[in-house]
Parts: C-alpha cells; structure tokens; sequence
C-alpha cells in the first residue's frame, strides 16, 4: 500500500473509489424567506459560537434561484458549489476505468424537497448523531449529505459516463454480499463462532437495512472507456431520478 498526497500526475486506468469523502466537503448552508437568500455564516456571541446570516453572493443566489423551490418558507439547506470542481480533479487523474462513489445522500428533487426544510447538516461525537455544529468545535464531525445530481451533472461535464446509480443495499446484494457471508459461515464449520456469527450478521444489518445504511447510502459509479457499467450497479438502477 502506498499513502499519496496528491493525485497521480499520469491518469491511472483502473478504479477510483471514494467512500464518503463526498460528504465531508465544505458545503454552504443557506435560508430563502420570501425573495431573499441568505448565506448562514458563523460569529461569536461572547464565548459562543453561533450561526450568522449574511448576504449571499451571485453565484448561490443564482443556484439558488435555479432550483425554483415550492417550500415552506423559511427553508434552510445546503449546497457544495465546488463538488464539480473536485470531480473534474478526479476525472483528470482517470485515464480509463470508473471512479465509484458511496456516500449519504440523494438526487435533487428528493434533496430539496419541501419537506426537508432543515436541510441535511448532522454532527458526530463518538457515534452520536445530532444537529448542533457549534456544540463540541473541533471534536466532532459534522458532514452534509451528498446531492448525487450534481455528481452525474460534473461527471458527465467532464466526460465520464454516469455508468449506475442506486442504493447501498442494491449493490452489494448485486455484488454478492450473501454468497459471501455463507462462504465465511461455511468456513467456520464444523465448530462455528457464534460471536463471530452475530458480529457479521449485526453488521450486514447495518449496511443493508433500510432504517440503517442501506437506502441512505447511495453508490454511483463514473465511467471512461468502458464498453459495460459494473454489473453491481444494474440490479437496481436509478439514473432516471437524477
């Protein structure tokens, strides 16, 4: 294995894989009342760091503008205006292959729908999940779910092809995840590990349930210079959404 701190000069032709990385990119968080969009910026209050509404700029006006919400206003979300920068840096880096993306997230119509009016913006400190990113600066991980039509939109502006798109629990049963797990049970005869046994079942639950991982995580996969999408990627596929 060899650690890099950049991306290859010299495109490499294989597989790219991101797992959530997508989702730990600096995003902009935002408010639309009536005709007018704020940028939620951060300033002190005393000790406290709170958030702070202030002018948007043209550009996530514009975006902004460009989505044409039907919601319940005041609406608060979020966007990654340099997603496609980031994907085109990826793109340079692939001579031929796919560059497969997992990650928390959705299309856009499902990411901007009228009910989702707090956005997707959630913390973590040790495995606890809330919505407070000024409660633990600096300790916790905060993340923004992925608008995966925005992935497909700079994917494709980059000249790749949006080769599959559907959930985490599609693919990897697609994969064969099961026929797996019976070779590593069967493996385990003639005296089987019952901890063992419990440990792998409670994580498949949590990669494929649909109230855990299974249908939050989406996998996408961009391809260049392949005659066929990854067979994974078919059994349940959901380009038309994007």
């Amino acid at each position: 294995m060899v650690w890099l701190e950049r991306l290859p000069a010299t495109p490499l032709n294989g597989v790219i894989v991101g797992n959530e990385v997508a989702d730990a990119l600096p995003v902009q968080r935002f408010v639309v009342d009536g005709d007018t969009t704020t940028e939620l910026g951060v300033s002190r209050d005393g000790d406290t760091l709170v958030a702070s509404p202030r002018a948007a700029d043209r550009q996530l006006r514009d975006f902004v503008a460009g989505l044409a919400l039907d919601v319940q206003q005041p609406y608060c979300s979020e966007v990654n205006l340099a997603l496609p920068a980031w994907l085109v840096s990826l793109s340079d880096a692939l001579g031929s292959g796919a560059i497969v993306l997992l990650d928390y997230g959705y299309s856009r119509a499902q990411y901007y729908h009228r009910e989702r009016s707090a956005g997707t913006l959630r913390c973590y400190y040790r495995h606890r999940a809330h919505d407070d990113p000024f409660f633990w600066p600096g300790l916790q991980d905060i993340t923004a779910w992925v608008d995966f039509s925005a992935l497909a939109e700079a994917g494709a502006a980059a000249g790749l092809s949006v080769a599959g798109y559907t959930t985490q629990a599609n693919f990897l049963l697609a994969a064969g995840i099961e026929a797996r797990l019976a070779v590593s049970a069967a493996a385990d005869e003639p005296s089987p590990d019952l901890q063992l046994q419990a440990e792998l079942a409670a994580g498949l639950r949590t990669l494929m349930l649909p109230g855990e991982m299974g249908e939050a995580v989406k996998v996408m996969a961009l391809t260049r210079g392949l005659a066929a999408a990854p067979s994974a990627l078919l059994g349940r596929d959901m380009r038309a959404a994007l």
